[in-house]
This record gives C-alpha cells, structure tokens and sequence, in this order.
C-alpha cells in the first residue's frame, strides 16, 4: 500500500506500470483463495504458503485477534480508484470491477446489520484489536464509495447504488456515540476499537481520530472536538509516526 502511494506520488509511467503490475498479483492472490472467498492473504511465506487466518495472543494471553483479515481487501479498492485517476484507463477498470467488487464482498461478508465492520486487528499497529476497529470503518465507507464512483464510470447504476448505501451505513455508523458506534460523547472522541465483549478501548488514538475527520464523515461538533484533541497532545502525538 505505502509503495503504491509513493509510486501514484511520482506518477511516470515506469511507476505507474508497477503499479498496475502490483495490483494485479495482489487480484491473482484474492483470485486463489481456496475458499473462494477473495481474501487478499495475510501474509505469503517463502515457502509459498499463504495465511490466511493467523491469529496472535496479547503478552498475558487473555486477548486474541485476528491479524489484518480485511486490510488488503479494503486497501486495493483505493488503490484501484488512485489508479484510475492517474491513468484514466477505462478498460483496465472495466476488466477488473469484478474483482474490486469480490474485494467489497468479503468486507461486507464482516459487516453487521448495523453497517459496523468487524475487523479486528487493522492498519498500522499490532495491538490486539479483538472486533469493531474505528480505522477500519472509515477507510471501509471511504473505500466502497470510492468504489461507487468506478461502478458510475462504467455506467453500472444497480452496484452504484449498492455500494452507496453500504458506505453510507458504515460512515453512519462510524460517527454514531458508544455503544452502537464509535465516538465517545462523553470525552468528546473517537475510541480505537470496541471488542467482541462490547468494551470500548481508547488511549487516545491519533489515526482513529484523524480519518473520519479527513474523510468528511465527522459532525462539524466532532470535527472541532478532534481538533482540539490534537492541539492539546500535539507534543506526545509529535512523537510518533502519523502516516497522514
């Protein structure tokens, strides 16, 4: 994912073309899933083997999670759209909505009837994220919307609508206070992850809060709350990485 941002950032066309290639084998990966399912892997061993299911133990092995299961999924979704926007190469779109929407399909195969994304560990850390996690279900709305404006593109009104509706829902959902969503009206943020049990974890997550904001699914009330979340912790939030 990261390559492929840098790679879209410079634009020639010998970084555009490993692009298109690098999309296309992680296409091949979803494509031979033994079940069929259109799981981008885990992880790929030396060995050839491709993991598809790994799970991990917190230290004191109380906790268990399942290790990034629907990152690739909803990453080669934007990927595919900046692709797009760099080229403007309608036919390799077309030939490849089908897999974009097998991609869609397994995230939405995770989502409740609420629009919540049950994603367990997701993005950039490796903290046992054991359920609905706050990244994952903004960047699944901004993913699948992205994927409605393809379906527009090439005309497929029925997959439009239906990938309009589904982000919608999640982008709901995402801003919606605990316990049915993701904000926490009483400290005036976004939680990180809500477990499997219905707790709500939150030691003031810089991303989690970041991106619904950058996405525009945040309320100008939350919006302003984040802001100033960040300016009040700016220093310890200066010592990390932000990726955004």
């Amino acid at each position: 994912e990261f390559q492929i941002r840098g790679r879209l950032a410079i634009g020639s066309e010998l970084d555009l073309d490993i692009v298109r290639r690098m999309i296309a084998l992680q296409f091949k990966l979803m494509n031979d899933d033994p079940e069929r399912l259109s799981r981008a892997p885990t992880s790929v061993q030396p060995d050839g083997r491709r993991e598809y299911h790994v799970r991990r133990d917190s230290e004191d092995r109380r906790q268990n999670a399942a290790m990034f299961p629907l990152t690739g999924n909803i990453e080669v979704i934007e990927e595919s759209w900046r692709y797009y926007e760099a080229t403007k190469d309608a036919a390799w779109l077309r030939s490849n909505i089908q897999n974009l929407e097998d991609a869609a399909a397994w995230v939405l195969s995770n989502t409740d009837q609420y629009g919540r994304v049950w994603s367990d560990v997701y993005y950039e850390d490796q903290v046992i994220k054991d359920g609905r996690v706050t990244q994952a279900q903004a960047f699944a709305a901004h993913a699948l919307a992205l994927l409605a404006k393809m379906e527009t593109l090439l005309g497929r009104r029925y997959e439009t609508a239906r990938m309009s509706r589904a982000s919608s829902k999640m982008a709901n959902a995402l801003i919606a206070p605990l316990p049915m969503g993701y904000w926490d009206q009483k400290n005036q943020r976004f939680i990180d992850w809500v477990d499997r049990n219905g707790l709500a974890h939150d030691h003031i997550h810089l991303l989690a809060n970041e991106v619904p904001v950058l996405f525009s699914y945040a309320t100008p009330d939350q919006a302003a709350a984040v802001r100033r979340l960040i300016d009040n912790n700016s220093e310890e939030f200066e010592r990390f990485p932000s990726f955004v």
